[in-house]
């Protein structure tokens, strides 16, 4: 059955179709040059990610780290094509995460205006996504999450063009782009299960020999990808420790890991989509005039419980007299790690910076009242939503069943999430949520169906939907955007001053066995002497001997200052060092 697009005009004239990505190019040029992410060096986890992409492109074959969780195979490969061409350096990489990074916002656009979605609602979700400081950070970063989501957000493209011109054959491309993402992250096995379901089940005008038969060539698509990879997997001697022991620690699941990772879900999603609830306030104040009585005030009254009970759970289980960036939870947002933090993006990995008090400025009164913003922000969302789900049981066609097939994946990444975020291994980490965050993000941007808001004279309506609302989500958008950049920035600029600190000390012939140059200086330098040693499972070591060397953020008891650099902080507004520490002989 074909499904004509539900807006006119999109494509007419055509040179307006490219205005928005170039748009976007634009805004994502103006964030490279000011957060600047020139720097031989990785960042996070991302070292472990580019020692297989360099092997590669050295010709020594596929290798994974015992360290690495994620599949990786997928980002691997074009990452050593990468460094076959420009030679083995981080920076190439990085770039490479930027142009993906805007190809994935180019793709959430297009993907909005596809299934309805009206341009300001577009705008205003693919602003919120670029801004989103998790989703930023990691664009200057070879992490997988990135990359992943580009190859989602293609797949989930291809759907959409696939059910609306109903060509069968985009099907197979896009469970394609659905099976490599999994060659990068394992996750996408759920966004795989939701496309089998929504073609199976969401689409009942269509004969369910030819429902049947999409979702077998869905199935065999993306199936591929995910045969090829375990097969290889078993040539290779199974999973790494890092996947088996996230499978060992399902014997210690609990419901305080249960709750607070599904209270943890719940806030940073909310807070990922904040501009976006902020836009559809009318709607919530449409719902609550138009709906029965007992759904105007139970709905929201239900969320306002759930958010509430979520607030305590944290300030109740994780308060404590100071802030321990280090800590799996807090009292107030940022909950989790291991991006955003109260000191700014990305973590302090250096020891013992990193397990004590932050060495920089902190803002609780600012992140408390954050906290009750988003919690204010999941009434909203979760009414508006919850709303929108309820009537799409009335619509049909390929919209229904996109729309079905985005809840689907959100739902059951957040799942996954919950269960498979131990901790033991830090709980939920923030850029995890993501993945759940981005169908959540097309789900409640599409979904909203124009006309929402209450056009009564004298009260909340369409003038005000059109200009307070788009005002507050659009200084919202700005205060993400120079968060992000700024913090970004500074998370550059300290690791750019480590490194250097670091190599100048190894280029004086130190052992870099006898420096403790934080987590990534340590794992780039000594994780294969440690893997010699067949001691890398004690990674709270940071791979080192002996701490006669330190690079911090603050002086320490028992060592002296050989050296420090200066860099400003764009967020603290302030200058800060890093300092490099020998142990007092005196």
């Amino acid at each position: 059955m074909t499904c004509s697009v539900p807006f006119s005009g999109f494509y007419a004239p055509r040179r307006k179709v490219w205005l928005p990505p170039l748009l976007i190019v634009a805004i994502y040029v103006v964030a490279v040059v000011l957060v600047d992410p020139r720097g031989e060096f990785p960042l996070n986890d991302d070292w472990t990610y580019a020692r297989s992409a360099f092997r590669l492109a050295s010709g020594s074959g596929m290798q994974i780290d015992e360290w690495a969780a994620p599949s990786l195979v997928g980002q691997a490969l074009y990452g050593g094509l990468i460094a076959f061409i420009s030679g083995p350096g981080f920076l190439p990489l990085r770039l490479a995460t930027l142009l993906l990074s805007c190809a994935t916002a180019t793709l959430l656009w297009f993907s909005l205006r596809e299934l309805g979605a009206t341009t300001r609602t577009a705008w205003v979700a693919v602003f919120a996504w670029i801004c989103n400081p998790i989703q930023f950070c990691l664009s200057f970063t070879f992490m997988t999450e990135i990359p992943f989501l580009f190859f989602v957000t293609a797949g989930v493209f291809l759907l959409i063009k696939a059910r609306s011109q109903a060509r069968d054959g985009l099907v197979a491309v896009s469970a394609a782009c659905f099976g490599y993402a999994y060659l990068i992250r394992q996750t996408a096995l759920l966004f795989i299960l939701a496309g089998i379901l929504s073609l199976l089940a969401f689409d009942s005008a269509t004969a369910i020999r030819t429902r049947i038969r999409r979702a077998a060539v869905w199935g065999i698509a993306s199936g591929s990808f995910i045969l090829a990879y375990h097969c290889w997997t078993i040539i290779r001697g199974g999973s790494t420790p890092a996947v088996l022991r996230k499978l060992e620690l399902l014997q210690h699941l609990g419901p305080t890991q249960l709750f607070g990772n599904s209270f943890g879900l719940l806030f940073y999603v909310t807070f990922m989509l904040a501009p976006l609830w902020v836009l559809r306030i009318p709607s919530l104040y449409g719902f609550v005039l138009n709906a029965p009585k007992r759904h105007a005030v139970s709905i929201p009254a239900a969320w306002a419980i759930i958010a509430g009970t979520g607030f305590l759970w944290f300030r109740t289980h994780y308060s404590r007299p100071e802030y321990l960036p280090s800590a799996a939870f807090h009292a107030q947002m940022p909950y989790l790690l291991n991006i955003l933090y109260d000191t700014g993006l990305g973590p302090i990995t250096l020891d013992p910076t990193y397990y004590g008090p932050p060495p920089t400025p902190v803002y609780p009164n600012i992140w408390l009242a954050v906290t009750l913003l988003t919690a204010l922000g999941l009434v909203i969302l979760g009414t508006v939503c919850l709303h929108d789900l309820l009537r799409l049981r009335r619509t049909s066609g390929f919209r229904s069943e996109i729309l079905s097939f985005l809840l689907l994946s959100s739902i059951g990444v957040a799942a996954f999430e919950i269960v498979f975020s131990h901790q033991q291994e830090g709980g939920l980490f923030d850029r995890h949520i993501l993945a759940a965050a981005l169908p959540a993000l097309l789900l409640a941007a599409a979904a909203e169906k124009p006309g929402d808001a209450p056009h009564r004279p004298g009260r909340l309506g369409a003038r005000t939907s059109s200009g307070t609302f788009v005002l507050a989500a659009g200084l919202m958008i700005g205060s993400l955007a120079w968060f992000s950049v700024a913090a970004t920035h500074d998370y550059l600029s300290w690791n750019r001053l480590r490194w250097k600190i670091g190599t100048g000390l190894l280029a004086q012939g130190v052992d870099p066995l006898r420096v403790s140059g934080g987590f990534e200086f340590n794992a780039w330098h000594n994780y294969d002497t440690f893997r010699a040693r067949g001691d890398i499972s004690k990674v709270y070591y940071w791979w080192y001997d002996d701490l006669e060397y330190l690079i911090t953020m603050e002086p320490q008891e028992r060592y002296d200052v050989r050296s420090s650099k200066s860099y400003y902080s764009w967020v603290h507004g302030r200058t800060l060092s890093v300092y490099l520490l020998q142990r007092s002989r005196r």
